[in-house]
């Protein structure tokens, strides 16, 4: 489902009031009206061990910490702040969407400092498997969230997806190159196969 550019003054009250039944932990607002939220499921390795769990991947990689401390150590690189990985494969993307721009998202997001998303770009290219999401449609899951600054994975199908989780980092990046202003990103970017990743500030 592709947000409308112009937005009725009712549909911004009916968001503002969702907005506030979200628990703080999970959203500071709403992704779009009638939005699901739910968890990212991942299935895959890390660091070459199996590994699953539910969360963002930095709640996934606190657990993996956990359960494997000697493995962490010895791979204390994997992720960099504010170093940003391209990846120029199109595939199925269509152009990424700028909060506040013609023909982007209107929902009043707020954007999310690019230097961190960078860091859950990282964290996502790390984790090598799916990113599960359950069926939708407008089934969010938030795959990604640090220092104020989310990414989200958007379902609008009616059965279950499970992108890769590098791959799913390439929308982050492709965001983040279209709307970064001033070191802030916020935008949204579709897939022809009817999911969308969004780039927001975030409760986190």
């Amino acid at each position: 489902m592709k947000i409308a550019i112009i937005v009725t003054s009712f549909a911004i009250a009916v968001a503002s009031a969702l907005a506030a039944a979200l628990p703080e932990d999970v959203s500071v607002g709403i992704l779009y009206n009638g939005a699901k939220i739910s968890e990212m499921r991942f299935t895959g390795t890390i660091h070459g061990i199996e590994y699953s769990g539910n969360g963002t991947v930095e709640q996934i990689y606190a657990q993996f910490k956990a359960d494997y401390p000697e493995v962490v150590a010895a791979n204390t690189n994997f992720t960099a702040a504010g170093t940003p990985i391209h990846n120029l494969e199109a595939r199925n993307k269509e152009q990424p969407h700028c909060c506040g721009e013609p023909g982007g998202p209107n929902w009043g997001w707020y954007s999310a400092q690019t230097w961190y998303i960078f860091d859950g770009i990282n964290y996502l290219h790390a984790f090598r498997g799916r990113c599960d999401i359950g069926p939708g449609p407008g089934n969010c899951g938030r795959i990604s969230c640090s220092y104020g600054s989310g990414i989200y994975l958007c379902n609008d199908n009616n059965y279950m997806i499970s992108p890769n989780c590098g791959y799913l980092a390439t929308y982050a990046q492709d965001l983040c190159d279209a709307c970064n202003r001033k070191g802030y990103t916020c935008g949204q970017q579709f897939d022809t196969d009817n999911y969308n990743v969004i780039v927001h500030g975030d409760s986190c």
